[in-house]
């Protein structure tokens, strides 16, 4: 038996102080249909125009068609790199049965808090593929 191993090192020069510019472009939510039902995700998609990059800092919650808070989720520190954007998938632990729901995310960026809410419709899970 062989095993091989690869080490990298990444290393984002920085030249001058060029600022931190990043919003917050979308946020959506997504199924994958599983044996039990369905996993859900939530999609934060990141804008960075500068040329800094950034790692956002912060969480998405799920909140039922009552208001009642389902989960709150932690953001994971991703980097989104200069003129770019980038998905960051936050996966939903709990089951959401069908119905509306609104996430909303709360996001730093460079000391400034970005939110985003939108009100997503959970439907009924699909089959799972055989397999």
């Amino acid at each position: 038996m062989r095993t091989a191993v690869r080490l990298m090192t990444v290393f984002y020069p920085t030249v001058g102080k060029p600022p931190v510019t990043g919003v917050i472009k979308d946020l959506t939510l997504q199924s994958t249909p599983t044996a039990s039902g369905s996993s859900w995700k939530a999609i934060l998609l990141m804008e960075n125009s500068g040329l800094m990059l950034y790692r956002p800092v912060g969480d998405i919650s799920v909140v039922d068609a009552s208001g009642a808070l389902i989960e709150t989720v932690k953001v994971p520190s991703f980097p989104v790199l200069p003129k770019r954007q980038q998905r960051i998938v936050v996966p939903i632990s709990k089951s959401l049965a069908p119905g509306s729901y609104t996430l909303q995310a709360n996001v730093e960026v460079a000391g400034e808090i970005q939110k985003a809410s939108v009100v997503v419709t959970a439907s009924a899970p699909a089959m799972a593929p055989p397999q």
